[in-house]
């Protein structure tokens, strides 16, 4: 009687999954707009992986999947697919094998209350900690309750905290909030400090690591940008504020036009410490790297590039990226940074990203991502397991 009744239950629902999952498609469709699509497929995605019942959910995500998939009046990414297809992976698993398996442990992804979901590349390490048996939770870190969520978890991981730049000093108050809680975060409160502001890249080229020539500017000191450019020895250049992420607050600059960006540097100033750096040609011409390390040992790499006319990489800027394999010298120049700014810290790594130009045949390092750097875990289908196993060698 017990399995009439589960059959009959298992057969409702899948009834059920199939029409409300068709229904999800074609109001989805009628939107037009790709980006909704992908945000509210991705958000159910995560929902599903944490979901108990994985045959109910493996019933939804093959609904998503073929109907996405069927779906002609858009263009799909394949990044999207290959996210649902791995999460139906992990859904219909038998389970991990036993020396896999960690029992009895969460781990929190952090995330802003402006966008709380996890991103799509993150799916994939939900997928990848779901096949170790982990518990998972996103948890923006700005939301009222965060510290008490967070405290329920073995261990938090920065993802996509995206406005922290904006609101430095409330993170800032936030990070050691979370110190004297005694909640253990990847990376370390310690280790955000130092990479927030990019004041680092001075550090460590006083050690000797190859950077990018940069002009450090002072917050409400006066600069003459012409001036700036002729001791920088360059036409094009690039200004920065020194805290800032995914090229907020970034404006290009050049001999031509120092007159006019004048009144930009200035209003910078007023606010903020600044950089100025030379235009890096190799990243129009040959593409910026991104080196990922786990675990402070080296993962996968991209090579990202900027749309025609523009120099910035990030995709929302419209730049792309694809997997690249890197000569044994630019990794080798990437782990020595990785090992400086873990020797600092005295704290291990959990991720790592190494942003750099190639010139001659080494690696010029741009930027140091250890707070919230996209990890491309799409570029490489074992990326997110190794992150997980560095993660584990850390509970």
């Amino acid at each position: 009687m017990v399995d009439r009744d589960a059959a009959s239950t298992n057969r409702r629902f899948h009834v059920a999954t199939y029409v409300s999952g068709s229904l999800l498609i074609a109001i989805l469709c009628t939107l037009n707009t790709p980006t909704t699509i992908s945000k509210g497929c991705t958000r159910l995605a995560n929902l599903l992986l944490s979901s108990q019942n994985r045959c109910q959910a493996h019933d939804t995500l093959l609904v998503l999947t073929h109907g996405i998939a069927s779906t002609t009046n858009w263009s799909v990414s394949g990044d999207l697919l290959d996210n649902f297809f791995i999460a139906r992976k992990a859904t219909i698993s038998n389970g991990p094998s036993h020396n896999m398996r960690t029992k009895n442990t969460s781990v929190a992804l952090l995330t802003y209350r402006v966008s709380p979901d996890p991103t799509a590349d993150d799916a994939l390490l939900l997928a990848a900690l779901s096949e170790t048996g982990m518990q998972t939770e996103a948890v923006p870190w700005d939301a009222d309750d965060a510290l008490e969520r967070l405290a329920r978890h073995d261990l938090a991981i920065i993802r996509s905290t995206w406005n922290y730049t904006e609101v430095f000093e409330q993170f800032n108050d936030w990070l050691s909030a979370v110190a004297a809680a005694e909640i253990r975060l990847c990376n370390s409160p310690a280790t955000v400090r130092w990479n927030a502001d990019k004041i680092y890249l001075r550090e460590l080229d006083d050690q000797g690591h190859a950077t990018v020539e940069t002009l450090w500017l002072d917050r409400n000191q006066p600069v003459n940008l012409a001036q700036a450019l002729e001791h920088l020895g360059t036409q094009r250049a690039v200004v920065k504020p020194r805290i800032s992420a995914t090229a907020r607050g970034l404006f290009p600059t050049s001999i031509k036009t120092a007159e006019e960006d004048q009144h930009r540097l200035d209003e910078l100033l007023a606010t903020h410490d600044a950089m100025l750096q030379p235009f890096a040609n190799e990243i129009v011409e040959q593409g910026e790297w991104s080196l990922m390390y786990f675990g402070a040992r080296f993962s996968h790499a991209v090579i990202k590039r900027p749309k025609q006319g523009d120099h910035r990489v990030q995709s929302n800027f419209g730049g792309s990226h694809q997997p690249a394999t890197p000569s044994a010298t630019l990794i080798e120049d990437g782990q020595r940074l990785v090992d400086a700014a873990q020797e600092r810290e005295g704290a291990p790594l959990l991720y790592a990203r190494v942003d750099g130009v190639e010139r001659n045949d080494r690696l010029v390092l741009m930027e140091l991502e250890l707070i919230e750097p996209e990890l491309f875990l799409r570029a490489d289908q074992e990326a997110a397991r190794r992150l997980v196993r560095a993660l584990r060698q850390r509970i």
